[in-house]
Order: structure tokens, then sequence, then C-alpha cells
């Protein structure tokens, strides 16, 4: 679900280049002395290696009852006790790298006086049950799936607010939680949220295709996003490719020129040899053979570019798509720079066809070979090689979404192809098993689609569900939805890629990132208040309150609570009726209301979110829920 890493080995002059293990690499644009795994605590836990069985091994394997988890920490800017625990859920990859890239995290934690905890998801990074990644993936793979997951993520949390995962971190089982997450970790956050409501208190789900499942439905019409194969997410990728998204007014159909051509020049010996010449392949590698006469390798390598283009297409300098160890980054919205070298609307005319390849090529180099220095490639990807690591085992038995094995309209300019299950299922079986093959309907089963999140029968609640426009995940994530009693909507990243608004803020930010992210925080204050307004009502029944450090108004006649992300106000009896002066909150005008009986503070809509919180007496509690201007868009 991430983008891919690429790798390219030199062996002396001369370099392999394939689509690799699946692996999400958010080391993306990070400002230079932003906060890193250098400012963390690594830590491990103790967690059980199967959650849903009494004892090991009764389901047939042989391995140990515990494992150790991975996670890290920072409390440098944690209030203590009482004080929220923001919790990454980390998703198919190393965590170290959602440390350094979830700039949301750490630039409001300040303010919100929260600790920081960034989870490994198990068979990731260095987190392996069953005595190590070998043994595992050998042994275990049973014990890789969603739910698993989940519960190492609960009985983490667990230990950090019971004061037994470390000496050096407090008892605070009054903290509220934060879930959040990216991609999949986003898909993560929300679940736990819906599945885990009395241990997280709200979600951040950014990016997450969490409808895109067969027998899950996208909206309220009952639509599905495998009604079609899941062809919404290359329809988007190719409208990232158009004009109207900022591309060359002639990329869109150059491209599709150019895969026609490698198909036409992939049928005889001489047509291979032009376009080995034109892609960089290396002579001696014989790279392309008889088996390549239809040009689908080729053809697939350069598809799998353009998706990474749309996914990355961010407004600064990244070295998302390409890892951690890339020689320089791609330039901001890489498909627009892709599409310039297919910018000349002569390349489709006849005669054209070197000039046209040359220019394919040259646009697949940005992201292959981003730093010019290889002179040649000495493999591409094999036909059916599905180089996802185990990433694509958790495909083949809960259809953890792969866009590979999506449906690619014969109207499009993509190489077409048809979602097949049953090819599909040979496959799964092939590689892992017979006992392997997806259950296709089971997350839509477990958690619903449309209607657990919107409707009557809908039960979640405190998840704010981000897509970025030009992220072709979009098609299989929420969108359009705006439950503002249950706090459950979804916002749309103009201009924005792959969960951008987890990311650290920059000059190059849109004012809709923007926006988005301080929606985001201003759901997540609005949640943390109500879980601590809940705590002191039950402490203060027991005589023991666990709270915020509160301060008095200055004028003990005022009766209203207000609370920011910086400072809290409490009041007295609330006997008499009095006003707040006017203040500020997230750089926004907010004024009071009649304090007799209850406090607004109202953000007023200037060209943004609009947002009402009212709250009733000192111990916040909410009497009317947070709501937009109307019509759930941008003021």
């Amino acid at each position: 679900m991430h983008p891919r890493v690429r790798i390219l080995l030199a062996i002396a002059s001369v370099v392999v280049a394939k689509r690799p293990q699946r692996v999400s690499v958010p080391s993306a644009h990070i400002e230079s002395g932003a906060p890193t795994t250098a400012n963390c605590t690594e830590r491990w836990a103790t967690v059980q290696a199967n959650h849903f069985v009494w004892a090991a091994p009764v389901d047939g394997a042989d391995y140990d009852d515990t494992f150790a988890m991975r996670y890290f920490t920072n409390t440098e800017y944690w209030g203590g006790p009482g004080y929220p625990i923001w919790f990454y859920t980390g998703n198919e990859a190393n965590v170290e790298q959602y440390v350094n890239a979830t700039g949301l995290m750490w630039e409001n934690a300040a303010e919100h006086q929260a600790m920081l905890v960034f989870a490994e998801h198990r068979f990731y990074g260095q987190t392996w049950p069953c005595g190590g990644e070998e043994a595992a993936q050998e042994d275990c793979l049973h014990l890789l799936t969603t739910e698993q997951a989940a519960a190492d993520y609960v009985e983490l949390l667990a230990m950090i607010k019971s004061g037994t995962a470390a000496a050096d971190i407090a008892p605070c089982p009054t903290s509220p939680v934060i879930a959040f997450g990216g991609s999949y970790g986003g898909m993560l956050a929300a679940w736990v949220r819906m599945k885990y409501p009395g241990t997280f208190n709200g979600a951040i789900s950014a990016s997450a295709p969490i409808l895109g499942f067969i027998g899950a439905a996208l909206d309220g019409e009952g639509h599905g996003f495998y009604d079609d194969g899941g062809a919404g997410y290359w329809d988007i990728v190719q409208a990232d490719t158009t004009q109207e998204k900022g591309a060359a007014p002639a990329c869109s159909a150059n491209l599709g020129a150019g895969f026609e051509l490698i198909a036409k020049m992939s049928t005889d010996s001489a047509g291979r040899a032009a376009l080995s010449d034109a892609f960089g392949l290396c002579p001696d590698a014989q790279v392309l053979d008889e088996s390549d006469a239809d040009g689908y390798r080729l053809q697939m390598w350069v598809l799998y570019a353009f998706d990474d283009y749309a996914m990355g297409n961010y407004p600064f300098a990244s070295t998302y798509l390409e890892g951690p160890d890339a020689l320089s980054p791609l330039p901001p919205f890489p498909m627009r720079a892709a599409c310039e070298h297919l910018a000349d609307d002569t390349l489709g005319d006849e005669g054209s066809e070197a000039a046209l390849m040359d220019a394919v090529a040259a646009a697949v180099n940005l992201l292959y070979n981003s730093s010019g220095a290889e002179k040649c490639y000495e493999s591409i990807p094999a036909r059916d090689d599905e180089l996802d690591g185990i990433w694509d085992y958790q495909w083949c038995t809960q259809m953890a979404c792969q866009e590979t094995y999506f449906s690619r309209r014969p109207s499009g300019i993509w190489p077409e192809y048809s979602f097949n299950l049953t090819w599909v299922n040979e496959r799964c079986q092939g590689k892992y098993g017979p006992h392997v093959t997806p259950r296709a309907t089971h997350v839509a089963q477990q958690y619903g689609g449309w209607e657990a999140l919107n409707g009557p029968a809908a039960s979640a609640s405190h998840i704010v569900f981000s897509n970025g426009e030009f992220d072709p995940w979009r098609a299989a994530g929420v969108n359009g939805l705006n439950d503002t009693e249950r706090d459950v909507v979804s916002v749309l990243v103009q201009e924005g890629a792959h969960h951008l608004d987890l990311m650290f803020a920059t000059p190059e930010d849109s004012q809709s990132v923007r926006d988005v992210r301080a929606l985001e925080m201003a759901y997540i204050t609005k949640w943390e208040h109500e879980a601590m307004a809940r705590a002191r009502a039950r402490a203060g029944a027991a005589g023991n309150v666990q709270s915020r450090d509160t301060k008095t108004c200055t004028s003990p006649e005022e009766c209203c609570y207000y609370t920011s992300t910086s400072s809290q106000y409490s009041q007295g009896t609330c006997s008499q009726t009095s006003d707040l002066d006017t203040c500020e909150l997230f750089g926004d005008t907010y004024t009071t209301g009649d304090c007799e009986h209850t406090a607004g503070y109202t953000h007023k809509c200037e060209g943004r979110y609009s947002i009402t919180f009212w709250y009733k007496d000192e111990d916040c509690a909410v009497c009317t829920t947070p709501a937009d201007d109307g019509d759930g868009e941008p003021c």
C-alpha cells in the first residue's frame, strides 16, 4: 500500500534495477534538525505471540508463547499521568521510518503535553515472533494478521498505562490515547478505535483504503471498490498525468502511446534490442528475450514508476519513494516533473517512435535513477514476480490492498488488466500452500463498510479520515463523510499525496493541508478534553483526582470553562453570568457566549473549517459537538 523502494545495486559500472520487496518508506522530506529516533528511547515489550488462544502451541506450531515487540517513546513533552498518549500504529515497515517522518505528532506534542509512542508491527523491522525472522517466516506466518497486530498494540498500551512497561514511565491509567497512522497504519488506527474504544479515545486515519475490500460499501448507495475490480485506483493515477492536475497537456496521451509502442516493438528481436537501448538495459545482460514478446514486463516497470509518482506527488523534494539511502531526492511534484519529458505533442506522430521511447525512459529514470549516477540496468522484475515480500502474505490471507492486482480499464492509457480472484487464489496457494487463499470478505464482515461509519447502524466514533487529491488510494478510502454527532468525518487535502498531512510542515505546504492538520488537532483536543472530563468525574467521586493542571480566571465572577492546547481556565460556582474576552486558538479568533449555563468558543469562518465547541460548567461536559459551516467543505 505504501510506495515501494527501488533498489539500485551498483556492481562496478553495472546496476541491478528491480521492483523489490514492498516496504513503506516514509523517510519523506524531513527538515534539518527535525526530531528522529535520536530523540526517542528504544524499548522492548513482551507480548503474546497468539492473543486468541489460551496456550501455545495449541494451533499446531512449535513457538514461544511470547516475543519481544519493539517500540519507541518520547516523553520530553509529556505532562505526566493524566496527560495524553499519542500512539502511532506501525505498519508494514521498520518503525524507525515512521518515527522519523510523522511530523504531525512531533510538531504538536508540546502543546498537548503528550507522550509519543511508535509501535512496530509484528513481522516487520526487528519485531519477529517465533525466535526470529527466519523461523517466523518458515513456521509462524499464520500469526501475521491485522487482529494480532492490533492486539499487540492494546497489550503494549496496557503495560504503559499500568506503569509496568518501563520504570521511568509513571502509571497513567486515565491518560487519553489518540491513534495515528498512515496508509495501512491508518487502517489500523481506525480499526483499533473501532474495535477497542475503551483503549483508544480517537484516531487520525490518513490515506487509509479502509473500504477497499470485497463486501465493503464505499458509499450509501452500496457501490464497492471491487465492482470494477479496483480500477478506480488506476483512474486516479491517470488523472494525475493530465493538465487538470498540473501535468503537461500532452503527457497522458504520449504515455498511452508509449505503452502501445512498447508492446509493438517487443514482438521481434530488433525491437527488443531498440527498447533495451532506449531504457538503458545492460547490453550483456540480455534482459529482454523471446518471453517478452508482448512487452508486459517492460510495461509494468514503467507503470509502477508512475504509480509511485502519483502516491508521492508532494510539493517538496523528497526521498519518500526511493528510501533513506537514496543518492538524491525526487523533485517537487514528481508526476509533473516526469510528464515534462512527455510534454512534446509531436511525440505521438509517425516517425517519432525513437523520441517517444527516449522520453518514456527519461520519465521513469526520474525514479529508478534519480541521481543520474547509474549506467545501466541489469534486470527488471520477472513476469509474475510479486516482490512485495511478506506483505504479499497479508494480501493472500486478508486481501490487504495491493494495486498490482487491480483492474486497468481498456479505455485508459495503462495496459489493460482485469482483476481475477480465481487466479489470485491459485497463485497464493502455489506460493504459500493449499491452505492459504484470501478470505475475500473477512475484513468487511469484521469491521463493515460505509454502513459501519455512517447511518442508523453505525457504531464508529472519533475518527478523522484524510485523503490526498493526487493519491490513488483515495479510491478505496472514506470520502464525503461528515457525521459530527459521532465525530466521524473525512477531509480532502487538495493537491495532496499519500498521507501528506502526517508529515512535517514545510514552507511549500498548501493552505489545504494546513487546514486539515488544524482540523485534526481540533478534534484531538476535543476528544482529549472529553476523556479528561470523564476521568475527573470518576476520580472525583473516589476522592482521587488525576487531571491536567488548571489556573483560575483573573475575574472571580467568570463561570466559563475554556481550554486551549496550551492552557486551561476553570471557574467557580457558575452562579453569575459573564463573558470572557476574545482569545486566540490555532491562530483564529474564538469568542464566548452566555456563560450562565454554557460557554461557547466559535471558530470564525475565514476560508477554513468552521468548528464550534460548547462546554458546560467546569467539568467540560460537551453540550453540542463540533459542527462545520453546513456543507462539510472548507468555508
